[in-house]
């Protein structure tokens, strides 16, 4: 079967020689057919050729240029805060000014909207300065370096209250030992400021007669049921739930002094001194020394920067909207939002800031 098939091969063979020997009409256009067919496989591959070159080099650019997310994930704080307010009417306004983009808009918290940030997860976050310091600098629970985390902008300064029944004997930290205190959750970063302060006395969680973890909302309950002796947290002036109890207690703030400042500073360089103004609350006449710590949006520096730029942009645009949110933005300014925090800008952030004049 195989000296068959090799022998009616090498007759075609034979026979095609022949045939191109003799010069027929059919033999010329079958090998013009032959020449164009080639001529048309040549040109498809240099089409394909260039084709693939030019996606390789698209490939290369968009690499360059970061990454341009279609669904921008956005982290804030607790429902009804000062930062879910703020990420609920950006989510609505941000797909409206950069076509092509869906918002999903989530509660979060300082330390897992850093996390989220340096994992590529959340796009666009809100933090407290303090916390992505201590991310920057690998400060437990910050096991490494947060090197992808990047400023976007500042948002406001929060007040860190310390109160106490103002028939307490309590009027100063060193008092709070063998006392009930009351923080939020475990890791919050109103919680390790919590420890930072009491560390500043000499004295651990160890030392008091117990420590609580709670919600602000619960706190507010726990403090007008005794259950504690006195609240620890960080938040926007007025509180709400600090506005409910002066309605049914008196209170006093505990007020910092220069050398806690300067000892809780050496802890952390983006702790501030901050002043609750007289009058805030009920009862409480005179101005307050206390603890501030600045908030700021936060996104990842793979992020694209002319994407980064147009959230930006839109951000400042929206200021009016956003300062109807929440008393805390109502004087925010693009030049507030530019200042330097310590930590790097984004660059789409910093050229738009410089290019309206609010960064030099």
């Amino acid at each position: 079967m195989k000296k068959t098939t090799a022998i009616l091969c090498i007759m075609a063979l034979v026979l095609t020689a022949c045939g191109g020997q003799n010069g027929t009409g059919a033999d010329k256009e079958t090998k013009a057919a032959v020449q164009e067919t080639k001529a048309a496989e040549q040109e498809t591959g240099e089409a394909a050729a260039a084709q693939n070159t030019e996606a390789a080099g698209q490939e290369d650019t968009n690499a360059s240029q970061g990454i341009v997310p279609k669904d921008v994930v956005i982290y804030g704080g607790t429902t009804g805060g000062s930062w879910n307010l703020f990420t609920t009417v950006a989510g609505n306004f941000l797909p409206e000014e950069i076509p092509g983009i869906r918002t999903t808009v989530s509660p979060g918290a300082a330390l897992s909207n850093l996390q989220g940030v340096q994992d590529g997860t959340i796009t666009l976050a809100i933090s407290k300065l303090p916390t992505t310091v201590d991310g920057y600098n690998a400060v437990p629970p910050f096991a490494e370096p947060l090197n992808k985390v990047v400023n976007m902008g500042y948002l406001y300064t929060e007040h860190y209250h310390i109160l106490v029944n103002k028939d307490s004997d309590i009027y100063s930290v060193a008092d709070l030992k063998g006392k009930n205190v009351t923080t939020f959750a475990k890791g919050n970063t109103a919680e390790l400021i919590c420890s930072d302060i009491l560390s500043v006395y000499g004295l651990t969680y160890d030392d008091l007669g117990a420590i609580n973890f709670s919600s602000l909302s619960d706190m507010g309950e726990q403090f007008k049921d005794g259950l504690t002796d006195c609240l620890m947290f960080a938040s926007a002036t007025p509180v709400s739930t600090v506005l409910d109890i002066v309605t049914a207690r008196d209170i006093r703030l505990i007020e910092l002094t220069d050398e806690d400042f300067k000892a809780l500073k050496e802890i952390s360089p983006a702790y501030i001194e901050n002043v609750i103004p007289a009058g805030t609350y009920n009862g409480v006449e005179e101005e307050v020394r206390c603890l501030g710590t600045m908030q700021h949006l936060i996104v990842s520096s793979d992020l694209d920067e002319g994407f980064v730029y147009d959230m930006t942009k839109a951000i400042v645009e929206h200021l009016d909207d956003i300062g109807d949110t929440h008393a805390v933005y109502a004087e925010l300014t693009p030049e507030m939002m530019a200042q330097d925090l310590g930590i790097p800008m984004h660059p789409g952030a910093e050229k738009y800031y410089r290019e309206i004049g609010a960064m030099k």
